[in-house]
This record gives structure tokens, C-alpha cells and sequence, in this order.
């Protein structure tokens, strides 16, 4: 199972993800100091998968991606 911890954006209805860090000129966010962070941060937020991250926005689910054989 793939993680897809980090923080999430919601911007005009696409998602964006930033796993480890979120660097601007105004702000710095990273992984490691995640709990100290409150949020959202410049609409940044820390979500601990992509489907919470979808349903806290109010996104719909994932699209699965096809099935690849082995």
C-alpha cells in the first residue's frame, strides 16, 4: 500500500500534494513538524492519506488507475 501521507491543497477542485515539505517566501512546512502547525496554513493542511485529505475538501474519491498484470 502506497503511503500518501503530506500536506494537501485544495485549489480551484484539483488537489495538490506535497509529501515531505511546502516551501513559499512567506511560510515553510515540513513533515517532521507537522503536530506543531495549525491549520490550515495558507490553505495547506496535513492529512494522513489522500481520501481523508479528498473527503475533508468534499472531493470525490480517487479514480483507481488501471490494473497492471503480473
Amino acid at each position: 500500500m502506497t503511503d500518501t501521507s503530506g500536506f494537501y491543497l485544495c485549489e480551484e477542485g484539483e488537489l495538490l500534494h506535497a509529501p515531505n515539505f511546502v516551501l513559499s517566501k512567506d511560510y515553510e512546512l515540513r513533515r517532521e513538524h507537522r503536530d506543531q502547525y495549525e491549520y490550515p496554513v495558507f490553505g495547506w493542511s496535513w492529512f494522513d492519506s489522500e481520501s481523508e485529505a479528498r473527503a475533508a475538501f468534499g472531493l470525490p474519491p480517487a479514480e483507481a488507475g488501471p490494473e497492471v498484470e503480473a
